[in-house]
């Protein structure tokens, strides 16, 4: 419920601004822009440790014994996750 009065606040100040004959510039997109780098960075930053976390804590649990063989389907997750991971890291280098 507060997101759609959020929004529907935000459309509503968009639309007083615009009327006010307020238009955009370039310190205005740095002012709007800084904001939501910010918020991104920060979401990067919490989200890598979180699924590092969860891989290594995915490896614990497997059996020592059944996770030895090549055939086994936890075996393949456990590539697939790294090498998004990795993959990841580097798009994000």
């Amino acid at each position: 419920m507060l997101t759609i009065a959020s929004v529907l606040g935000g459309v509503v100040a968009g639309g007083l601004l615009r009327y006010a004959g307020i238009t955009r510039g370039s310190d205005t997109d740095v002012l709007i822009k800084f904001p939501g780098e910010v918020l991104m960075r920060m979401l990067k930053m919490l989200i890598l440790p979180l699924i590092v976390s969860s891989l290594i804590a995915g490896l614990a649990q497997l059996d020592a014994k059944v996770s030895v063989d090549e055939d086994h389907p936890g075996n393949d997750l456990i590539r697939l996750g790294i090498d998004l991971q990795l993959t990841s890291c580097a798009i994000q280098a």
